[in-house]
């Protein structure tokens, strides 16, 4: 069964991290070196 997201749920921002993440797989994924200090 899907559900569809609230209004509210929707206008939230989108998290820093979760993004960031993406970002650096994108890079990696390019061939650049990424070094992980977390």
């Amino acid at each position: 069964m899907k559900f569809q997201e609230s209004k509210i749920l929707q206008s939230l921002p989108t998290q820093f991290f979760a993004t960031l993440v993406q970002k650096v797989n994108e890079k990696i994924a390019t061939g650049a070196d990424v070094i992980n200090l977390g």
